[in-house]
């Protein structure tokens, strides 16, 4: 007799004593027989688990049954097993209350039966008195009351007996290793599939759970494959609204099926070793020290969602749209979570690292963690996993938080924006301040359980770790998601709330925005005039952060240098200057950041700003008064500089122009620059000169720039320079350019001449003070090589007739012959100038390009001061007009020169205004004039004795004279 069937019928016995004979009889009844028709259970209920290994005792063996969502049955009745050996069909007992995701265990010894799977499990003994699981390999069938098959699996190779259903007869099936005591577990709701079954922990009457030792961190991860019945946990439900500890509620759910247990394994032993070299090397919360257990159930959402407990448990999941980067993501994410939930003591106080008085920082962190893994694990682009996100419906940055006046740091929405901009935040901090701080305010933020005033908020770290205000950080984040985060990351422009065209005119808007959130306007710029932009908030005394965008023609944009800046009085307006900006400005971009717990409104107005320029200069009017930037609105790295420029119409180099320029300082330390231009181009530059002082510049110093229209400009030196300040341009006679004011010429000195440098009159002046005790000769030269080209003369003027000059030696000289004469009128002569002040006039009427020379006036004491010195007489007749007393001699007296014949007996006589006294030297002796008849009329015989004799005349006895008239004969 077969040892089953001889340890059944003793079984039988033994229950016939217990009064139970209808029940063994039942057991123990040939059964219907098995065939490989298919039972309408088949893929309802399937054999999940077997328990089988060579360790066991009767009481440990066990299989189980799974009933999945395709029973509609509330009983599960009239159900067959049989391993195909001795024990025949064995009808199982009926269970009720059963509906889908339910777990039947059935062992093979005995124990109390709990046949109510209304608590998702149920359990079954059969009783026997042996093992029915051959552990060396064996096969197992569940068959209906028809005997129509159900279920049926060979495992370890089996023992030989026949296959049923669409199992294959090659197929072995699952193993076990050997002295495993564990299970063999299916994955997976195909049934007859030998690919979903894999190596299990027992679970008799549960969902199935596979294990994993994550090797390099050492953690053991339990994946528990599916969910019977409904489990709460205290955690973080990333679909709900509440913060840390809420009540997270899972419900039944099937499981995965073995590919999918892979992947999660591969993602949390992945990210485990990926946060570990990360920094967060205190390891995540666990269960049981050093295990996490994962929950996979299949989710009713396209998308893979989770949750994590603060017990080191997670659940995920698993959206109707396969996705394994979607999938990799919730687990990473849900796995921070428990990297937060990890206490730690701090002295006597125990803390951890999810404080939250909304999750925006947890979840924001466990996102930008989750996305970080997935890329890395992958090797994603950041738009690759955001247009995957999209494909699967899961937060992405194509379609969430697209509006920046959603605040995102007050409660918590519990949306995808809500993730999406909590992420971008953290992604923010890494790109902006590098990702390290980003570990460094996970450890800086913190719950302490035992003392909430020790408790740090995420707001407060941040800011910390940052050394930047919250507030500040927040506009920065709204100012990067407009800049860095479109043109390096590729996000996607969030929602402008109001668009104006700029068309040289004025427009405004005014718009609502929330706690922390931020009103993006866009300025269309199609004018090159420069406007300004100022702002006017409700209630006044609300906080508000400005951030300037420009975007450019070829579609790239930067952000104003200082933005986001206070609302207030240091910035009363913006200043844009269209101009200024090379690459073309096409768009000025404005945030608003409103930085404060409550609503409030902001109104914004754009208008031009008046040109200051070009203005006209006259000389010696203005003051012109200026201020850069033009209305004293901030400046920017791309606008400035700003400039405001005079013009002034130099054609004569007669006056001499110094610029005047008077500046105040709006800023500490602001410079500015200041250019001349000719028509030809630049002819002053002075860069960075310090606002506040006087500055006095010289227009053509040498005379040297071209005749023209000029440009005077003044600029900022840099972007942070204010100032305000006047323009003049001073203008006084030039110095020797006209008659009027002249160049003072000393005598004996020698003046180099340049006549490039006279080109309005093409001459010069100079004045000279004449002393009646000298001659003066001018002595006028070009300088070698310009000779033959240059015809220059001299003319003397009186100062009081500048008309007909004095004398001059004009046409007197040929061409090319140097140097050129010009004997100055004598004091006694007729044309002597008033005030014994001469105006020497030089005339350059033709000169070689660029021609120099010199010009000289030479002293000698004056002629008729002695008898070696004296004037000459032509020995006829000749008018003097000579004053006596002839004031250059020391006692007044005058000599006069003639030659005559020698030998020769002459008369001479003279005439005079009053009696003088006179004699001639006749070569031998001085003989005296006699007085004649007619009043003042004297006269001498003589013999010349040599060829010059010489008159001397002395005013006495008269006081003053005047000789006239000297007449000699020859007799």
């Amino acid at each position: 007799m077969d040892k089953k069937i001889t340890s059944a019928l003793l079984i039988g016995m033994i229950l016939v004593g217990s009064g139970l004979f209808l029940f063994v009889f039942l057991q123990q009844s040939a059964g219907p027989s098995p065939t490989d028709t298919a039972s309408s259970y088949q893929d309802s209920v399937l054999l999940s688990e077997i328990h089988y290994n060579e360790t066991l005792d009767l009481n440990q063996e066990f299989f189980e049954l799974y009933v999945s969502e395709g029973y509609s049955g509330e009983r599960l009745e009239n159900l067959f097993v049989t391993t195909f050996d001795e024990e025949g069909m064995i009808a199982l007992p009926t269970v009720t209350n059963v509906d889908d995701e339910d777990y039947i265990a059935v062992f093979t010894g005995t124990g109390e039966n709990d046949l109510d799977a209304e608590d998702g499990s149920a359990t079954i003994y059969l009783a026997l008195t042996s093992r029915i699981l051959d552990p060396n390999g064996d096969e197992i069938g569940v068959f209906d009351e028809n005997g129509y098959v159900i279920d049926y699996v060979r495992f370890d190779g089996g023992n030989g007996d026949s296959t049923y259903g669409d199992w294959l007869e090659s197929e072995d099936g699952p193993s076990l290793p050997s002295n495993h005591t564990g299970s063999i577990s299916m994955f997976g709701f195909e049934s007859a599939n030998a690919s979903n079954w894999m190596v299990s922990l027992t679970s008799p009457a549960n969902p199935n759970v596979y294990s994993f030792l994550a090797v390099e961190t050492g953690y053991i991860v339990t994946i528990t494959n599916g969910l019977n019945r409904e489990m709460s946990f205290d955690g973080i439900d990333d679909t709900m609204l509440a913060g840390k500890g809420e009540k997270v509620d899972v419900y039944p759910k099937k499981g995965a099926d073995k590919s999918l247990i892979k992947d999660i394994k591969k993602h949390i032993a992945y990210s485990l070793d990926f946060y570990h070299k990360k920094g967060f090397t205190r390891g995540p919360a666990t269960y049981k020290p050093g295990k996490i257990n994962v929950t996979l159930v299949k989710g009713n959402r396209t998308e893979t969602v989770g949750a994590a407990s603060s017990k080191g448990n997670i659940v995920i999941k698993v959206g109707t749209i396969t996705s394994k980067a979607d999938l990799k993501y919730v687990c990473e994410h849900e796995l921070m979570h428990l990297f937060q939930y990890k206490t730690e003591k701090k002295g006597n106080d125990t803390v951890d690292h999810c404080p939250v008085t909304n999750k925006f920082w947890i979840e924001g962190q466990a996102t930008y963690w989750g996305i970080e893994s997935t890329r890395a694990n992958y090797n994603l682009t950041h738009k690759e996993i955001q247009d995957e996100f999209k494909r699967v419906g899961d937060h992405n940055w194509y379609t969430h938080f697209t509006d920046l006046n959603r605040s995102i740091f007050k409660g918590w929405g519990g949306a995808y924006s809500d993730y999406m901009g909590s992420y971008l935040l953290n992604k923010f901090i890494a790109e902006v301040f590098g990702e390290d701080k980003l570990k460094q305010i996970f450890d800086t933020a913190q719950d302490n359980f035992n003392n909430n005033s020790k408790d740090v908020s995420p707001k407060d770290a941040i800011a910390q770790v940052l050394g930047k205000s919250w507030e500040q950080i927040v506009a920065e984040f709204h100012a990067w998601l407009m800049t860095d985060a479109i043109t390096d990351n590729g996000v996607p422009e969030r929602k402008t709330h109001v668009n104006v065209t700029y068309n040289n005119d004025t427009v405004s808007d005014e718009v609502s925005v929330n706690s922390y959130g931020a009103a993006v306007e866009r300025i269309r710029v199609n004018s090159t005039q420069p406007f300004k932009i100022k702002f006017n908030v409700n209630p006044s005394n609300s906080k508000w952060k400005i951030t300037i965008i420009y975007v450019y023609e070829d579609g790239s944009r930067k952000k104003m240098v200082g933005s986001p800046f206070d609302h207030g009085p240091s910035y009363p307006h913006i200043a844009v200057n269209p101009e200024s900006h090379p690459k073309g400005l096409k768009e000025v971009i404005v945030v608003k950041s409103h930085v404060e717990d409550s609503t409030a409104r902001i109104k914004m107005t754009v208008s031009p700003i008046p040109r200051p320029g070009p203005v006209q200069i006259t000389p010696n009017g203005g003051p012109y008064y200026f201020e850069l930037p033009w209305g004293l609105g901030n400046s920017t790295r791309w606008d400035w500089p700003w400039e405001i420029y005079w013009n002034f119409s130099y054609f004569m180099d007669i006056s001499n122009y110094t610029l005047r320029v008077n500046t105040t300082a709006i800023t500490v330390e602001s410079f500015f620059n200041i250019t001349i231009e000719s028509p030809v181009g630049p002819v002053f530059e002075e860069p960075e000169i310090a606002a506040g002082d006087q500055i006095l510049i010289n227009f053509d110093p040498e005379y040297l720039w071209e005749f023209g229209e000029y440009r005077i400009t003044i600029s900022q030196y840099n972007w942070t320079s204010m100032l305000n300040g006047t323009l003049e341009l001073l203008e006084e006679p030039r110095e020797g350019a006209v008659p009027e004011s002249p160049s003072l010429m000393i005598p004996d000195q020698d003046y180099m001449l340049e006549s490039s440098k006279w080109r309005t009159g093409s001459s010069v002046w100079y004045e000279i003070l004449l002393d009646p005790n000298f001659d003066y000769t001018l002595f006028l030269e070009a300088d070698s090589g310009f000779q033959a080209e240059c015809d220059w003369y001299v003319e003397v003027y009186d100062q009081t007739d500048l008309e007909t000059p004095l004398v001059s030696n004009e046409g007197i000289y040929a061409e090319g012959e140097y140097p050129r004469e010009l004997l100055l009128p004598r004091y006694f002569e007729e044309n002597y100038p008033s005030g014994g002040i001469a105006l020497i006039h030089i005339v350059f009427s033709t000169s070689a390009p660029g021609a120099t020379g010199h010009i000289i006036a030479l002293t000698h004491p004056v002629s008729g001061s002695s008898i070696d010195n004296p004037l000459w007489y032509n020995g006829l007749t000749e008018y003097f007009g000579v004053p006596l007393p002839y004031s250059i001699h020391e006692g007044g007296l005058l000599y006069i020169n003639a030659t005559i014949i020698q030998g020769e007996p002459f008369y001479t006589y003279f005439n005079c205004s009053a009696a003088i006294t006179a004699q001639v030297w006749d070569g031998v002796e001085w003989l005296d004039f006699a007085a004649l008849p007619q009043e003042n009329h004297f006269s001498v015989s003589y013999t010349a004795q040599s060829e010059t004799v010489c008159f001397r005349f002395d005013v006495a006895p008269s006081e003053e004279s005047v000789l006239f008239y000297i007449v000699t004969i020859c007799v």
